[in-house]
């Protein structure tokens, strides 16, 4: 479950660029659980209700003076510097767990929620995992893999890479050559099936 030092912590990562204005006061109307299409009609409630003063409402609807608006956000939301200290711990322990695991499985596979763990880093705003996301592109499924591709490589025993339908693969590749670099296929099959073959440390 989420703390309000993380949900705070989210919002004033956002804060930090004065483009996500909008975004921010829309996070902090949320968090306040005002769900409005028009902010505006949000802000004019905190004021209506007097959660803000008339000075306060002005800064919110310009949306400027990001500092002011974080400050009065991190007193409202009664967070203090402490359990912001260890939200900011607990993130780096999490962000240096997904890089760690990561580079494990080669930025591959094993995701959570349907992410990897580079772009659960990359959500936490870990330059690293962005850096490296930018040089890689992840496939919906094994034959979205090999779409145009002129080689396949194998480098993992998944089951589910053990018995594809050969004859979709052959006709999505550019190539039919395979490197099967874990040594499940057979290679009569294989070059019965029209691919070329090779394989690590088997004729």
């Amino acid at each position: 479950m989420t703390t309000v030092a993380e949900k705070y912590l989210q919002i004033a990562k956002l804060a930090k660029d004065p483009a996500n204005a909008e975004v921010v006061i829309d996070g902090i109307l949320t968090f306040f659980g005002l769900d409005y299409f028009d902010l505006d009609l949000g802000v004019e409630y905190l004021y209506t209700t007097k959660v803000i003063d008339y000075k306060f409402r002005s800064v919110l609807h310009k949306a400027e003076d990001m500092d002011a608006i974080m400050a009065w956000f991190k007193e409202k939301a009664g967070v203090t510097d402490e359990e912001i200290a260890a939200a900011e711990a607990k993130e780096k322990e999490y962000v240096a767990g997904c890089l760690m695991l990561a580079k494990q499985y080669l930025g591959m596979g094993h995701c959570i929620s349907g992410k990897t763990y580079l772009e659960l880093a990359a959500a936490k705003g870990s330059e690293e995992a962005i850096a490296q996301l930018k040089d890689m592109e992840y496939a919906q499924d094994m034959y979205d893999a090999v779409l145009d591709s002129d080689a396949l490589l194998l480098v993992t025993e998944w089951k589910e890479f053990r018995i594809p339908s050969w004859g979709v693969v052959k006709k999505t590749m550019k190539y039919p050559l395979i490197i099967d670099g874990r040594n499940i296929y057979d290679k009569a099959e294989m070059e019965t099936q029209g691919f070329v073959y090779t394989c690590i440390g088997r004729n």
